[in-house]
């Protein structure tokens, strides 16, 4: 009779319930009649299979170690990322900040500009009556010279 396989975990319950990584926890039937007190589980106990179970143990281990290892670089990876992202968020809001006193000032400027512009046709309006007389005398003085 062949010995239940044993799962990286180890172990008589992980060997009884075949746990492994891929398929989870599921009970095995005993084969031919032969549960958990039958000879093939007293066949683990060979030195073979405790070095076998040993280095799957090691595997195991090894891999767990690598997958927080990987972890720990993504976590380290996404805080950097994080951190880029928050600088950016900074000197966007100095950007809007320096774009938001641009905009008053502009708007202080062109209402400074419409006030000048008022100005200039209040006084353009005020004059029209002498920028007509200037007119007529010039025309006058033309037609005086000309027939001179």
């Amino acid at each position: 009779q062949a010995a239940p396989q044993t799962s990286r975990y180890g172990g008589y319950a992980a060997a009884a319930y075949g746990f492994n990584a891929q398929s989870g926890l599921m009970r095995r039937r005993p084969q031919n009649g032969s549960g958990p007190d039958s000879e093939s589980f007293h066949l683990l106990d060979s030195p073979q299979q405790q070095q076998q179970q040993q280095q799957q143990q090691r595997k195991g281990n090894r891999s767990r170690t690598d997958e927080a290892q990987q972890v720990e670089r993504t976590l380290h990876e996404l805080a950097g990322m994080f951190g880029k992202l928050s600088q950016l968020i900074v000197n966007q809001g100095e950007t809007l900040s320096k774009i938001e006193d641009d905009t008053a000032m502009a708007g202080l400027e062109v209402e400074a500009g419409a006030a000048e512009i008022q100005k200039v046709h209040r006084i353009k309006r005020g004059n029209r009556a002498l920028i007509v007389k200037v007119f007529a005398v010039l025309i006058f003085l033309l037609a005086v010279f000309k027939l001179w």
